[in-house]
């Protein structure tokens, strides 16, 4: 028969898989999922042990509750264990079809279902939403770590969770400290730091598709899930990527990098450009990087049209004027270089314009190390309604939010922009 001490132990291992398991909503989900299904696994197979002697030699009523009662709870601890180390929706509902019938039909079970998959995750760290419902991870993930091609820079640079508030400042260092030698007794060099706030106010980017309620009441399964979010997160993602080069920073809009009050602007003006004086514009404006960043770059942006044009240049031997195989290895986001152009990996995207210039008709190449930036952006949030003119015609608006603030010009960034970038013909 198993001691009293015996089933202590065995309620202490339950006791701590449990406690890993409400631990879930801590930012490193995955690290403590293993931890918690470790605590089960070890709480189980003493359980196992005390269900063994029971068996053999008789218990009492208090030790059968008591191996009963930590059965249960350890159930409780792995299904709480698996929920959040996979954070998946109910499975047989789909997530935005709940949304909808809770917001708009005011259905109760959708609701339910919709509370308490958000009351278990938006605590971890980075949701950072309150007044809707968090998506489930296999959508936020597909919109957070699948690299698009519309979001190339958004990608490369640093993403941090949106902290609360309506404006977020940094420090920033106007004049910093110096060294420099000195004889011995007499003073080192000294210099007093000053210091500056970068301050923004939070943008706001929203979208929403219209879809016929036929359409969302009929999609019970989790497949329209997909198709539903690839809609709004492909139109966010564009949005996101066009406004970190030319955003204003107000009206709702994050800074763009060509807006930054500390670009600076290296020009490449020519009547009839060549591929050869591009790339020759391109190799100064690394050196006016370097001089003002003191630092290599270590990304150079331009429109996909920019590069094929760039690619299918030569020099006077016939030889390419840019590598264009680039790197083996993916960066660590998973954003890929198309190619290379003075030992510095070349990125292509659409977000950057092609109606710039006096004749809106040129675009600009963007010299820059994205992790001089910083993108702090909140998860998207979805919600469902319909108003107005929608309720008449028996359509629904499904739509998408988040907050995000950008910070371009913590260290300067070099653009490329004059008459020598107007449109290439034939591309």
């Amino acid at each position: 028969m198993p001691t009293e001490p015996n089933v202590i132990d065995m309620q202490r291992r339950t006791a701590l898989a449990i406690e890993a398991g409400e631990r879930m909503r801590s930012s490193d989900a995955e690290v403590l999922a293993r931890s918690a299904r470790r605590s089960a696994e070890a709480a189980r197979r003493q359980l196992r042990e005390a269900a063994g002697h029971q068996a053999e030699e008789g218990a009492s009523w208090s030790q059968t509750l008591a191996v009963d009662a930590a059965w249960e709870a350890l159930e409780i601890a792995e299904k709480r264990a698996a929920r959040f180390g996979d954070q998946k929706y109910d499975p047989d509902h789909s997530f935005f079809v709940d949304v909808f019938a809770a917001e708009v039909r005011g259905d109760k079970a959708a609701l339910r279902r919709l509370k308490a998959f958000s009351a278990e995750v938006e605590l971890r760290a980075g949701l950072g939403i309150s007044s809707t419902f968090v998506a489930p991870a296999f959508l936020t993930s597909q919109y957070a770590d699948i690299p698009r091609q519309a979001q190339v820079f958004a990608a490369l640079v640093p993403q941090r969770p949106l902290p609360k508030g309506a404006s977020l400042s940094i420090p920033q260092f106007s004049a910093s400290g110096s060294v420099s030698s000195a004889a011995q007794n007499v003073a080192p060099s000294e210099t007093d730091i000053v210091d500056v706030f970068l301050a923004r106010a939070v943008g706001w980017l929203a979208g929403r598709f219209t879809a016929s309620l036929q359409l969302i009441e009929q999609s019970w399964s989790p497949a329209f899930d997909e198709v539903a979010e690839e809609v709004l997160t492909a139109a966010f993602d564009e949005t996101l990527e066009g406004q970190m080069f030319t955003g204003s920073g107000s009206a709702g809009q994050v800074l763009g990098v060509l807006n930054a009050p500390n670009l600076v602007d290296s020009t490449f003006n020519q009547t009839s450009p060549t591929p050869s004086e591009c790339a020759a514009a391109i190799g100064e404006g690394l050196a006016v990087y370097a001089a003002a960043r003191k630092m290599t770059a270590s990304a150079v942006l331009m429109t996909p049209l920019r590069w094929a044009w760039l690619a299918n240049g030569q020099d006077t031997t016939g030889r390419p004027l840019v590598n264009l195989t680039g790197p083996v290895a993916r960066t660590a986001n998973g954003t890929t270089p198309v190619g290379s152009i003075g030992g510095v990996n070349v990125y292509t995207t659409a977000g950057i314009p092609t109606n710039l210039g006096a004749g809106t008709n040129q675009d600009a190449i963007v010299i820059t190390r994205p992790s001089d930036s910083r993108l702090y952006l909140s998860n998207p949030a979805f919600g469902a309604y319909t108003e107005g003119s929608q309720a008449g015609s028996m359509t629904a608006s499904l739509t998408l939010s988040a907050s995000a603030v950008s910070f371009p010009d913590r260290f300067a960034s070099v653009a490329i922009q004059g008459t020598g970038l107007v449109q290439p013909a034939g591309y």
